[in-house]
């Protein structure tokens, strides 16, 4: 990083819009006699800093410059660190210049907007793929710039123009009064590697269980007929390796809180983790304590308080319209009514659970988050469509094995023959009868469409 003499304009420029912020700059610096001369500093190679000090006037004129177009930020920080400092926030979108100060750790993920009466002329232009931030910071009487001497600066650069994670941060240490004789220090935010790790692990274990495990579990119940010999298995393996992963991940962010010396449930994404654990933990438990199947002489009941008197060859039972009317009864079909609600609940808050924590993360440390983002949302899409898929193939399957047409069954439900031909026949649901090798609903009764 280089400082550069009297070069607020040496630049070669094609934009016209920026320019005019180096001009006022300029002119500022001839309106009084007691300004030292300009400076510039390349903080990255896509973003510069220029500034003007009047000493007479108590003022620190700025300009922070961006090749890109996004959200940009400067500020005061005694330790180079975001908590303890007094920022300023251009944001494109909203032509807006935001004056902040960031007391807290809670406040690092939002803005504060305070009083500026400190700060005057604030400019925000951005054109022609360039981001140009402009103020004038009225100097207190304590003020260290001044005083003279080193002075520490925090900067961001957004994603995009959204008020988000930043793509790039950073801090540097600069006497802004006497900068031929030093170049400005660099400074890296110090990033423990071990509690970033922890941290790192806390998202990988989480990811693995409410992004695999979880739908893996939801699925095989769901599609349970494309393999109904294997997805009792799988649906029980894939909950009690997702909870495995849920409490080495709660372990991993714990134990990095704990190095990083911060405060746990700092944000809503902790408490929300909690509540996800628990709700969970419940899910499984609660599949332990399902109640017994229920006989077959329940359904056929109520069949016929539907229906009527089933008696008659040409007599057609419209399964359709028996699941809209009968609500669950049994303490069995009360249990699955609400295992099934729990398990869209878990896998919806899940997949939000894992977005918010990679913004949190990406808040922290500076990385990749915007690839992070668009791989999750792929997965997203990919799970998608994959759920679909399954799914139309289970239908086709199971249109196959209907008889008739429209969507009717041409042979009748008999209720003199009903429980006869299924004498032994348990339901664990509505419309699935399991007694081992055949199932008679499923090769008669399942998907009939209302008419």
């Amino acid at each position: 990083m280089a400082s550069t003499k009297k070069n607020l304009l040496s630049r070669p420029r094609k934009k016209p819009i920026i320019l005019s912020l180096y001009g006022l700059l300029a002119k500022s610096a001839i309106a009084s006699s007691t300004i030292t001369d300009g400076y510039s500093v390349q903080l990255r190679p896509d973003l510069w800093l220029h500034w003007i000090v009047s000493v007479e006037r108590d003022e620190l004129r700025t300009v922070l410059e961006y090749d890109g177009e996004a959200w940009i930020g400067l500020g005061l920080s005694k330790f180079g660190k975001m908590v303890g400092s007094t920022a300023i926030v251009g944001l494109p979108d909203q032509n807006e210049v935001t004056y902040n100060h960031v007391e807290h750790q809670k406040d690092v993920s939002g803005l504060r907007r305070e009083s500026a009466n400190v700060l005057h002329n604030l400019s925000l232009i951005q054109s022609d793929g360039e981001t140009a931030l402009s103020f004038t910071w009225k100097l207190l009487p304590t003020s260290s710039i001044r005083e003279g001497g080193p002075v520490t600066f925090i900067y961001a650069v957004g994603a995009n123009n959204e008020l988000g994670y930043h793509r790039h941060r950073g801090a540097f240490t600069i006497d802004l009064q006497n900068c031929d004789e030093q170049l400005p220090k660099l400074q890296i935010p110090s990033i423990d590697k071990e509690h970033k790790l922890a941290f790192a692990l806390h998202g990988f274990f989480a990811s693995l269980a409410l992004g695999i495990a979880v739908p893996v579990a939801v699925a095989s119940a769901w599609l349970r007929k494309l393999i109904p010999r294997q997805w009792m298995y799988l649906h029980v393996s894939g909950q009690m390796i997702a909870f495995i992963f849920l409490c080495i991940s709660l372990a991993s962010v714990v134990s990095g809180i704990v190095l990083k010396k911060s405060s746990h449930f700092r944000h809503g994404h902790h408490w929300t983790g909690i509540f996800l654990l628990s709700i969970f933990a419940f899910q499984g438990i609660n599949g332990f304590r399902r109640p017994p199947l229920h006989q077959v002489a329940k359904m056929t009941d109520n069949l016929h308080a539907i229906h009527g008197n089933l008696d008659g060859a040409d007599d057609v039972v419209n399964v359709a319209a028996w699941w809209l009317v009968t609500l669950p009864r049994t303490n069995r079909e009360k249990w699955l009514l609400m295992h099934r609600a729990l398990a869209v609940f878990v896998i919806s808050l899940g997949i939000i659970q894992l977005r918010s924590g990679i913004l949190l993360y990406s808040r922290e440390y500076e990385n990749a988050a915007i690839d992070l983002l668009i791989v999750f949302r792929g997965y997203c899409i990919f799970l998608v469509f994959v759920a679909v898929s399954l799914y139309a193939t289970q239908y086709v399957n199971l249109q196959k094995n209907t008889i008739g047409y429209d969507g009717r069954i041409a042979s009748a439900w008999r209720r003199d023959q009903f429980p006869q031909t299924t004498a032994n026949c348990r339901f664990d649901t509505k419309d699935e009868c399991l007694d081992g090798e055949q199932s008679l609903m499923e090769t008669s009764v399942m998907r009939i469409n209302l008419i």
